[in-house]
């Protein structure tokens, strides 16, 4: 019987680091992991935000070119998958960027102790 490994998407990923944080006492060791994690992550995560951006203004170009003024095709976009999708890789980006400052202060803090501790 042959088992098929897991592949986890970015969102995936970010979430099981998210319930880690909230859940539990992380050790030094793994925020310092889940920081280097994140931090190669995010690259991903801003390719995702300026692709769905792209598709979005696309959608709005395209509800302007086909006779709706400029506020009437970002209001009918703003239902639409595109806008979702945008949304969800803005929210993705903050989430991340915020979770490499709270590790990246944790870090400092604990290294800041270690040196008052002295």
């Amino acid at each position: 019987m042959s088992t098929t490994a897991v592949t986890l998407s970015i969102r995936d990923r970010i979430k099981v680091i998210q319930t880690q944080v909230v859940t539990s006492a992380l050790t030094p060791s793994e925020v310092r992991d889940n920081l280097i994690l994140l931090t190669g992550l995010f690259g991903n995560v801003l390719d995702e935000h300026r692709e769905a951006d792209a598709a979005y203004h696309l959608l709005v170009a395209s509800y302007v070119e086909g006779g709706d003024a400029v506020n009437r095709a970002e209001i009918r976009a703003s239902t639409s998958a595109q806008y979702a999708r945008a949304r969800e890789a803005k929210d993705a980006e903050r989430l991340v960027l915020e979770m490499i400052r709270g590790a990246k202060t944790f870090l400092q803090s604990l290294d800041t102790e270690m040196r008052l501790s002295r």
